[in-house]
């Protein structure tokens, strides 16, 4: 990945961290019973704590696609089944705000933190269909798997001709 992709990138996921985290130094978390709870604005704030929220609204899509693009998701199991669905932590972050929150603030500030140092050390990284050189001669990688596995069965097929079990 190129430095510059891996950097607006790595900022997307910067920008919007910082911009959740306006929105909950911002919020009120009131118990409501029955272990829920309710979310409000801190009272006065009510302007910023929109604007805020506005802000890591716009945020979302740049976010999403970064986290999508290092496969950083969230094994979510939803209450009353038994299966397992990867969520993107940018597109629900809006629940952490609701009654029933589908995970913790924290844990999205840990994927978010994982996905910016998955950024980092792709940094300068070859793609995948980078050409593999060989002896200074470039060849693409495929060829590369081609002639391996040309070599793997003429190999292996001598192998069971010399002990007789193919005729």
């Amino acid at each position: 990945m190129r430095r510059a992709e891996a950097e607006r990138r790595s900022k997307a996921l910067v920008d919007f961290r910082n911009a959740v985290g306006d929105v909950l130094d911002l919020t009120d978390f009131v118990e409501a019973g029955y272990g829920r709870r309710a979310v409000r604005p801190e009272p006065g704030h009510e302007k910023e704590w929109y604007a805020a929220k506005s802000t890591a609204d716009r945020l979302v899509a740049a976010a999403a696609r970064s986290f999508d693009t290092v496969g950083a998701n969230i094994s979510y199991k939803p209450r009353g089944t038994f299966g397992r669905y990867p969520i993107n932590p940018a597109s629900t972050w809006e629940t952490i705000l609701g009654a029933d929150p589908m995970y913790d603030p924290s844990l999205l500030d840990t994927m978010t933190n994982q996905a910016i140092g998955a950024y980092e050390s792709l940094v300068d990284d070859p793609p995948r269909a980078q050409r593999v050189s060989a002896d200074g001669v470039s060849f693409p990688g495929w060829l590369a798997g081609l002639v391996a596995g040309v070599a793997a069965t003429v190999i292996g097929g001598g192998i069971l001709y010399s002990l007789g079990w193919v005729g």
